[in-house]
């Protein structure tokens, strides 16, 4: 099981029956994210943690160290299918996990966070 926010992990505990789980960071976290099969953390910097059912690819964990993001608030990426369908401000789920897929879908997360359209409809954005 994992527990998955906008921010690092800093640590986690398992005890009989109850779980300890730690983020910290700058900003603020709207969301949160929970899977009970096996995600686990595959790869994490100061701006990005990235999990995953798989282990990700040496050479693309490598690639993502040079991804130039907008701006410096950590944001996380889950491997798989978010049943809703919504992507959070600080969440992303990517299906396929691929070096442009990655750079793309947190480049226009980023954008939609700097832009508001106060008393627009959502479409607009899009």
């Amino acid at each position: 099981m994992k527990w998955v926010t906008g921010w690092p992990l800093i640590g986690q505990q398992s005890l009989t029956l109850v779980n300890y789980v730690m983020f910290s960071g700058q900003g603020d976290v709207n969301e949160i994210y929970y899977e009970s099969d096996g995600l686990t953390l595959q790869h994490k910097t100061d701006e990005i943690s990235i999990y995953s059912n798989t282990t990700i690819d040496e050479s693309l964990s490598e690639q993502i160290k040079n991804i130039q993001f907008l701006n410096d608030e950590h944001i996380s990426i889950v491997n798989g299918d978010n049943l809703s369908g919504d992507q959070g401000e600080r969440i992303l789920f990517l299906k396929d996990l691929t070096l442009a897929g990655l750079n793309q879908r947190v480049i226009l997360s980023q954008i939609d966070t700097l832009y508001t359209f106060e008393n627009q409809p959502n479409w607009i954005k899009k």
